[in-house]
């Protein structure tokens, strides 16, 4: 595989419109060009979360569809989150999520 078929990314803060949550949420992802995405990060509960699924891209916007761990309702939890991405590689994610505090996500990124 070439190197231009990766983006790596960086997780960086998390906006959440509940009190209680940590906003700091630092960690990591890589992303094939195919769409295939694995990263960990320290989530706003402020435990350890993994994650692995399939990004589509159309143009800046993005949508991420797999399974997250690292929270209590269950071990693996459905993960559908759609992003923007900015030309500066910043990249604007909003999770969705039923099961509790929803979030504004912020990350920055690079292809290779």
């Amino acid at each position: 595989m070439t190197p231009e078929a990766w983006i790596l990314g960086v997780h960086l803060l998390s906006l959440h419109p509940e009190p209680g949550y940590r906003t700091f949420t630092p960690g990591g992802y890589v992303m094939h060009k195919s769409g295939a995405t694995v990263g960990a990060f320290r989530n706003s509960i402020g435990r350890n979360s993994g994650y692995a699924g399939w990004t589509w891209q159309a143009g800046p916007f993005g949508l991420t569809a797999g399974a997250i761990t690292g929270y209590p309702r269950a071990k693996v939890l459905p993960l559908l989150v759609p992003s923007y991405r900015l030309a500066s590689g910043v990249r604007i994610s909003v999770v969705p999520n039923p099961f509790g505090a929803a979030a504004l996500h912020l990350s920055l990124e690079h292809q290779f």
